[in-house]
């Protein structure tokens, strides 16, 4: 402050003397800011919100200076979208001071300006804010924030690339309060499976559901039963349009519109058109000229806004990327895979997110192939249903072998404590789920499928980068001990149901059949969503020379080591009660009896060479590298030269091996099974219609009855001789 002058009187009680005292105060501290609003990362800001700042210090009102109009960044107190290349207009300023000083100096202000919705925005001082003493504020961006929207918005539409493909839109609650869909309806294209008839424009309703505040969620085209549909009041994250018995649903190809509606008014809520669309919105100025771009026939791919939904109606408000982010903000920022395992590299970056989901605080790395699995397991006391930890690290060790990183989420099932942990393979996801003694794979069943629990219990945002796993109970209506298990080839659904087998942790062999039969067979309906059949890239299975645990012969007694009796897996398959070669399970070189450490898992590299049916001859073995004689025949005669139908296919013909870890394609969303949601049906490629895929699942095959005799006689601790 100025100089100050004040006046001193000293006395010793008879005289006493005056003397006049000028002080000048220097505060040589910046100010800076104590409280802002909206504060800095505030998201869903009103577009009519009044900025505030509050300073340490009393600050000089000849200082404040701001732009009066929207253009070059001028003044001492500066608001901007676009990095200060630019600076809003400053308006409704006003000051307040110390005792109500605000002609000379204030310590507060506010002020309004015109912001747009879902805009992000930056408040920053610079060093012409000085204080009473003349000394700089300090120069800095006090506040970022972005505003929010004043109704729903349209922020990504999906590729659709089949004629049958069940495609999706979805929608951004950018409001501060919670959005019932029901008040609202979307006119898009249609098309009637019934003819395959295209109608240009029909309109849709929206369910009775709520979306809450800054939240997204998928409008997702109707399929499945009503059940399924029930099941969506559990998943905040989907919606289903198209009645259930209806034939017609929403419709688009490489073009096209999707616009939302207020269903009261038909009054455009928000418009997009891609491609080569000319369609109009049904309200005027909800959308400029020109489309946004051709959403290409690539499975897996969609057009979206950018990160902060920037909305301009016009097609620089979207782009083309090759990854969808369902239900989450379109954080995804490149269009690199390096290591093709469907997880973008810039979501495998530190402090990086995929739809809001932290892949690299999970464990996701760029070059490692990572598979992310969410374990869903019913509620049962039964060994064969409750995921063990050690049966799943053996799976993941496997992997770890070829340079794959497997990623389980069973929730807290090992891990209690709040929070997550990737050691316990706790993502946050994996839960405990209601018991039925029968789970089918697909819909119309009467009961819930596998994908009436993922409906109800998976998040939409994994959709893209997790496989679904159902730990059930059985695959039989009674509940009865049945197949193994059920998995889409090409995929990422898959479902083991080993309930009633028997299986148990009572003693040290009982937990190590438990343990192993359950990583081989989780390994195996994996190898399946991975794009693995029984006999590698072929349907032929029990071929004995394909070294797999897709393999029949392989799958639940483990692969045989080259050399030492590498024909006892063979042997106990098919010769159990020939006296000249038998082998019991228990008698098998490192047989699932064994411990998990023992036990050998793996797909198979391809070394094994053919076998001619026609011209077997014994003494090569099984034709690995180190082979020794196998008596294929069991008549103990190991030099003999035979024709013989080795895998009881009733074909004499060549067997062949295959590398199948070359052959396991990790990017499942961009496949035709692994980018839907349990509909099981042919479709047409619309690029060539001639060109028909059927969605696959594979079933295993009922366990022998001398496998369930073998279980629970080591259950009850007798031989198993």
């Amino acid at each position: 402050m100025s100089q100050a002058p004040f006046t001193v009187t000293v006395s010793d009680g008879t005289q006493s003397a005056q003397a006049t005292v000028s002080v000048t105060i220097t505060d040589t501290s910046a100010a800076t800011v104590v409280n802002v609003s909206p504060e800095d990362a505030a998201s869903a800001v009103s577009v009519n919100a009044r900025v505030m700042l509050s300073m340490s210090d009393v600050m000089k009102s000849s200082s404040l200076v701001v732009n009066s109009a929207n253009g070059v960044c001028e003044g001492s107190v500066q608001l901007s979208a676009d990095n200060f290349e630019t600076c809003l207009a400053i308006d409704s300023l006003e000051m307040t001071g110390p005792q109500g000083n605000d002609n000379e100096y204030f310590n507060n202000i506010e002020f309004t300006a015109a912001f747009n919705q879902a805009t992000e925005y930056a408040l920053r001082l610079t060093e012409d804010l000085v204080n009473f003493a003349d000394t700089p504020a300090l120069a800095q961006v006090v506040s970022t924030f972005t505003t929010g929207s004043n109704d729903l918005k349209i922020t990504e539409v999906v590729a659709i690339r089949f004629s049958n493909d069940t495609p999706w839109f979805e929608l951004y609650n950018g409001t501060d309060s919670s959005v019932n869909l029901a008040d609202y309806s979307v006119r898009v294209k249609s098309r009637d499976s019934s003819d395959n008839s295209i109608s240009a424009a029909t309109i849709f309703n929206l369910p009775d559901q709520v979306i809450a505040p800054e939240e997204y969620l998928i409008v997702h085209s109707g399929f499945g039963d009503q059940l399924f549909y029930d099941t969506t009041e559990q998943n905040k994250s989907i919606a289903f349009i198209g009645d259930i018995d209806s034939t017609v649903r929403p419709y688009w190809f490489l073009n096209g519109f999707v616009e939302l509606l207020t269903r009261d008014s038909g009054s455009t809520v928000d418009f997009v058109r891609f491609g080569n669309d000319t369609t109009e919105p049904l309200t005027a100025g909800q959308w400029q000229t020109g489309s946004a771009p051709v959403i290409s026939n690539v499975t897996g791919s969609s057009i979206k806004r950018d990160i902060d939904n920037t909305d301009t109606n016009s097609s620089s408000d979207w782009h083309y990327s090759q990854f969808t982010t369902p239900a989450g903000v379109n954080d995804v920022s490149c269009e690199d895979d390096s290591d093709e395992d469907g997880i973008p590299d810039c979501s495998e970056l530190p402090g990086s997110t995929f739809s809001g989901l932290p892949l690299h605080a999970w464990g996701a790395r760029v070059n490692q192939k990572d598979i992310f699995i969410e374990v869903d397991y019913m509620d049962s006391s039964d060994a064969g249903i409750i995921p063990h930890q050690t049966a799943l690290e053996k799976v993941v060790s496997s992997f770890a072998e070829q340079g794959i990183v497997v990623h389980f989420d069973v929730g807290d099932l090992y891990h209690q404590a709040g929070g997550i942990s990737v050691q316990d393979h706790d993502l946050g996801g994996g839960d405990q789920v209601i018991f039925r003694q029968y789970t089918p794979y697909n819909f119309n069943q009467g009961v819930e499928s596998l994908f009436h629990y993922k409906m109800a219990n998976f998040d939409m945002r994994r959709k893209p980068i997790f496989h679904y796993m159902l730990m059930a109970n059985s695959r039989n209506i009674d509940g009865s001990a049945g197949s193994s298990g059920v998995a889409e080839l090409s995929g990422n659904d898959l479902m083991i149901s080993m309930g009633n087998w028997g299986l148990s942790l009572d003693n040290e062999i009982s937990r190590n059949l438990t343990f192993n039969y359950q990583a081989s067979t989780i390994m195996h309906e994996l190898g399946h969503n991975l794009g693995l059949e029984h006999g590698g890239d072929e349907s032929t299975n029990y071929k004995p020379n394909h070294l797999s645990i897709m393999n029949y012969l392989y799958q639940l007694r483990g692969l045989p080591t080259i050399g030492d009796n590498e024909g006892d897996r063979y042997y106990s398959s098919r010769y159990r009660e020939n006296a000249n070669c038998a082998v019991q399970t228990a008698d098998l070189t490192n047989s699932p009896f064994d411990s998990p450490e023992n036990f050998v898992m793996s797909y198979s590299h391809g070394l094994g060479s053919s076998i001619d049916e026609n011209n077997i001859i014994e003494a090569n073995g099984l034709r690995y590298p180190g082979s020794a004689a196998v008596d294929f025949n069991c008549n103990a005669d190991l030099t003999e030269t035979l024709s013989q139908d080795t895998n009881d296919d009733t074909a004499v013909t060549v067997l062949n091996d295959v590398d199948e870890w070359s052959l396991i394609e990790l990017r499942f969303y961009t496949l035709f099974s692994g980018n839907r949601f349990g509909v099981h049906q042919q479709d047409s490629d619309q690029k060539d219609v001639s060109k028909h895929i059927q969605q696959r699942m594979i079933e295993e095959q009922a366990p022998p009855l001398k496998l369930l005799s073998e279980i629970k006689a080591a259950r009850e601790k007798q031989g198993i001789k």
